[in-house]
């Protein structure tokens, strides 16, 4: 079997930016929908303004953010589209293509699209220096915190359980950064905490509960 090269890699997702084509009116659609959650994501994106935005000052002003960050485009840099999908899957995101796919039924739901719009941020960081990656992690950690007493142990146990078991390797696709916007949007969308991670179906009570075998545990608001 032949091995795929970091620079193969690299050379699939600059052509896929190239030939991306939101013309199609179900494209433009997705697209709108996705613009319409951009808010929601501006600590992925270290905006000046968001719980990330902190790490950028520096005397005399704010660092310019690297061009991936800086001129990030849902219309530009990822494809939106319609279609099948294997199995139960509602909606999946391709890191070579930078395509997003929901079916029908996926696009009918938010958080369908919301779960995939995390992957195609948490991709965006995955490829920039850690730092970016860490600082979204602490950022996320610190600002979680002040809302659910116990997520040290929610974190710890995540990443222990896939230590354990990873049966379907989902801690490779679901990294603890992912696992941490996924109940920020929660929060922030009023649902029930692992509703955005589980597609809102059989995972909502079962993540927090059984799939990190801890309980959720609230702080009082003052």
């Amino acid at each position: 079997m032949t091995k795929t090269t970091i620079r193969e890699v690299q050379s699939v997702k600059e052509e896929a930016i190239l030939n991306i084509d939101n013309s199609s009116p179900q494209s433009r659609e997705l697209v709108e929908k996705a613009y319409k959650f951009s808010d929601l994501f501006g600590d992925m994106l270290f905006d000046e303004d968001s719980i990330t935005g902190e790490s950028r000052l520096l005397e005399g002003g704010y660092k310019e953010l690297p061009d991936e960050i800086e001129k990030f485009s849902y219309y530009d840099m990822v494809g939106f589209e319609i279609g099948e999908l294997d199995g139960d899957h509602l909606g999946k995101y391709d890191i070579l293509t930078r395509t997003l796919t929901l079916t029908e039924n996926g696009a009918k739901e938010d958080f369908i699209m919301l779960h995939e719009l995390i992957h195609v941020h948490e991709h965006l960081l995955e490829d920039l220096p850690n730092c970016y990656m860490d600082i979204a992690l602490f950022s996320l950690k610190k600002e979680l915190s002040k809302t659910i007493k116990n997520l040290e142990e929610i974190i710890f146990k995540y990443n222990a359980y896939f230590i354990a078991t990873d049966p379907h390797n989902r801690h490779f696709l679901h990294s603890t950064v992912f696992m941490l916007k996924s109940l920020d949007l929660d929060l922030k969308m009023g649902y029930d905490l692992g509703t955005v991670f589980g597609y809102g179906g059989f995972l909502k009570n079962f993540l927090i509960e059984e799939y990190f075998y801890v309980q959720v545990q609230m702080k009082k608001r003052d």
